[in-house]
């Protein structure tokens, strides 16, 4: 029978309220963030396509820009995520689904490959493999 450790047991109450919203706070941005930079990824063909559909006079000439930009952004959400918490990861691949999660992750590190941007590459290279361990 395993132990029980009463300081653990009773740190229940010595966590003031701010301490324990913060908490979940946090778990709650992590999961929003997350899914935010995944989700991101996924549409970014068709808000590329709605913006050279109405745009296409000056859409073309700063597409790479807008792309760039775009994909840091995502970059930055996931990037930001504490996923050691393995809920954030088994949440957003129950929704969306394994491959689409992995795809996401792929599309954004061949894009920092062709830039060079290596440190993301790793960054991402190491969620891919948090997202195939924990699924």
């Amino acid at each position: 029978m395993k132990q029980i450790n009463l300081q653990n047991l009773l740190s229940i109450f010595t966590k003031n309220d701010e301490d324990v919203i913060e908490e979940k706070l946090r778990e709650t941005n992590d999961l929003m963030f997350f899914n935010k930079g995944i989700r991101g990824v996924l549409n970014y063909e068709y808000l590329n396509e709605i913006a050279n559909n109405t745009r296409s006079d000056v859409y073309p000439q700063i597409r790479e820009d807008v792309k760039k930009n775009f994909f840091n952004k995502m970059f930055s959400f996931i990037a930001r995520t504490d996923l050691t918490d393995p809920f954030i990861i088994a949440s957003t691949v129950e929704d969306l689904g394994k491959d689409k999660v992995v795809g996401s992750l792929n599309e954004l590190m061949n894009f920092f490959i062709e830039l060079e941007e290596y440190e993301k590459c790793t960054i991402l290279k190491d969620v891919i493999e948090q997202v195939n361990y924990q699924s």
